[in-house]
């Protein structure tokens, strides 16, 4: 940036020390010295024994092995929050009437069981544009009991493909099948 000229000299040569600063050569610069100084060293080091910083780079990649094949397929672990996300899929080319008749009998079906407290079911997208779910996308929250009040069952409904999910592991899914 170069210097500032107005009138009177005195204001703008305190302007250009406190906005330009003064010129310094790379080398004699205060910041430039000061990394110089700490990043020497280790670059030395590497330069001259550049076999032993190799061989520690794959000693620690190797070492990372037996906790990467203990991971598993998901950093996060399983919640379970006593809910899960049923999402069947229909044909495309469903009409609204046949929609709203299979959401209501896959809620009846799925409120029969006695581990689900309540059935919340939605077809098709909602007004939002961060729901790309075709309208052959059903989603149905359905809310458990505790674990000490029976054991679990599926259920089936005749034309759907069915999937249950985590509700916070479904946003994937919405969006490799919603593509329009």
């Amino acid at each position: 940036m170069d210097y500032f000229q107005f009138k009177p000299a005195w204001l703008a040569w305190i302007v250009n020390q406190v906005t330009v600063g003064k010129y310094y050569p790379e080398e004699k610069h205060p910041v430039s010295r000061l990394l110089h100084r700490l990043y020497e060293p280790p670059c030395r080091f590497v330069l001259r024994h550049p076999w032993k910083v190799i061989g520690a780079a794959v000693l620690i990649v190797l070492t990372t092995i037996p906790v990467y094949l203990h991971l598993g397929s998901e950093f996060m672990p399983p919640l379970n929050e006593g809910t899960i996300l049923y999402m069947p899929t229909t044909l495309p080319g469903i009409s609204v009437t046949v929609a709203e008749k299979l959401l209501q009998t896959q809620d009846a079906i799925l409120k029969s069981f006695p581990e689900v407290v309540t059935v919340f079911g939605k077809a098709g997208r909602a007004a939002t544009s961060t729901d790309p779910a075709p309208f052959s996308m059903m989603e149905t929250t359905v809310v458990l009991k505790p674990h000490d009040h029976g054991a679990k069952r599926s259920a089936g409904i005749r034309g759907c493909r069915t999937s249950f999910k985590d509700p916070l592991g479904i946003s994937g899914t919405i969006v490799s099948v919603g593509t329009i």
